[in-house]
């Protein structure tokens, strides 16, 4: 299992578009915000291939794959909550982990 942090928005999307597409009455919100997000950074990509910061402060996105599959993902563009999606109990523990490891040492 590996749960994995994604800098790029459409590297995100293409890990885990299809769990937010599978449902998207549930997945409305989700849906929105990270289409948003995709075109802001688009938007603010420059010539070398930098993005700038969109919200001031990068997102977070975070996908966790078992075997290959993604199952589960994760998302937030501060100062909105955490959006996650798929995590199972068996998947639980990991994300957790991570979590606490990644999210809580990042700078606000």
């Amino acid at each position: 299992m590996d749960v994995r942090l994604h800098a790029d928005p459409e590297d995100f999307w293409n890990a885990a578009g299809p769990i937010y597409e599978s449902d998207p009455i549930r997945h409305t919100i989700p849906l929105t915000v990270i289409t948003g997000l995709r075109a802001e950074y688009r938007q603010r990509q420059n010539a070398s291939g930098q993005i700038s910061d969109v919200y001031g402060t990068k997102p977070l996105l975070v996908t966790i794959t078992d075997h290959g599959e993604t199952v589960g993902a994760a998302y937030c563009t501060p100062p909105w909550p955490l959006g996650v999606s798929g995590v199972t109990i068996d998947h639980i523990r990991p994300w957790l982990s991570f979590s606490v490891t990644s999210v809580s040492s990042s700078p606000a």
